[in-house]
Formats: structure tokens, C-alpha cells, sequence
């Protein structure tokens, strides 16, 4: 952002971490050590298992590692769950709700909560 902008904006705050910096010069991921996606795999292989890792789970992991984590552990608990709808998901069935769920192409399991 331009300078007179800037200054107005933050009002001398410092960035945390950042060794007194009010803001950062061109892209602030520039000042971080590199990601070690290989050992991150191989940690999350020991931790959740090979077989449960999908390609996209250490990038999900390398930005926002506590949510991946908490992740697991429901799917640990509760299945895959990515078979319910989101509104399913986050408010749970009403007694006498019918769900139809497509498992796969042509299988479609139907669950009523009674």
C-alpha cells in the first residue's frame, strides 16, 4: 500500500515476530526457511498412516497444520465423513430426516433418523 496510506493504517503497531517491523518488504512467505515437504510426508505417513495420506493432505497440513490434524483425528473417530452434505455435516439430522448418501456412482445408501 503507499506510504501516507500505510502509516494512517497501522498507527506504529509492529508486526509480531518480525523484530520490530511495522511492515514487511515485498512477500512476507520470503522471510521463512524453506518447507520440507519430503520429511513432513514421511512424519505424517508414521503418524496417520500411508494409506490414509492423499496427495493434497502435506499441503494441508504445511498451511494450517492443527486444523489437519484435528481432521484426523474425526476421521479416526467418526469415518469418512465426506459422503454427508456440509449442512448434514455441521448441524447433525433431525428425528423423521430421511439422507440419501451416494457412496459411489449407482450406490446411494438412505438413512432416516428415528
Amino acid at each position: 500500500f503507499p506510504e501516507p496510506l500505510r502509516s494512517r493504517v497501522l498507527k506504529g503497531r509492529k508486526i509480531e515476530g518480525s523484530g520490530g517491523l511495522s511492515c514487511f518488504d515485498g512477500r512476507p512467505g520470503a522471510q521463512l526457511p524453506p518447507f520440507d515437504f519430503e520429511s513432513t510426508e514421511a512424519n505424517l505417513k508414521e503418524k496417520w498412516g500411508s494409506g490414509k495420506l492423499s496427495k493434497y493432505d502435506v499441503m494441508s497440513y504445511a498451511m494450517y497444520p492443527a486444523v489437519f490434524d484435528e481432521f484426523m483425528e474425526r476421521q479416526e473417530e467418526y469415518g469418512k465423513l465426506s459422503y454427508l452434505d456440509t449442512r448434514t455435516f455441521l448441524t447433525g439430522m433431525k428425528v423423521g430426516q430421511e439422507l440419501t448418501v451416494e457412496l459411489e456412482k449407482g450406490k446411494h445408501l438412505v438413512l432416516k433418523l428415528i
